[in-house]
């Protein structure tokens, strides 16, 4: 299974994202659910200025105890709010797909920020 390169990918993403008029927050780890490695509050700087979203590192849900959630990561969304199940969360990126999935990420994204 292929994984993302954190931070070099995750750092490409935010660099994406912030372009576009978004602040980013890393949430707290012990904050979040198992199936989280990282997660970010995203809020919107351009009208509207009220939008938050949110963007999630998703770990592969067959993960490895042995291994850091970090270098589990298979998928990246972005919501409206943090879903309680993992499922819940669309896949905006996929591993191995960041070129091509990055511009779904960023679309989804303004559609937060439009409604």
């Amino acid at each position: 299974m292929k994984y993302f390169s954190l931070p070099t990918d995750r750092d490409k993403i935010l660099m994406e994202i912030e372009k576009r008029g978004w602040s980013a927050q890393a949430l707290e780890a012990d904050d979040l659910d198992w199936w989280l490695a990282e997660a970010y509050k995203l809020t919107s700087l351009s009208h509207p200025s009220d939008k938050i979203a949110f963007l999630l590192f998703k770990v592969d849900p067959q993960f490895e105890s042995e291994k850091a959630k970090e270098e589990q990561v298979w998928s990246v969304s972005v919501c409206e709010g943090i879903p309680e199940y993992y499922g819940n969360a669309r896949d905006n990126i996929v591993a191995g797909r960041l070129e091509i999935d990055l511009p779904h990420l960023l679309a989804a994204l303004e559609l937060i920020r439009d409604k």
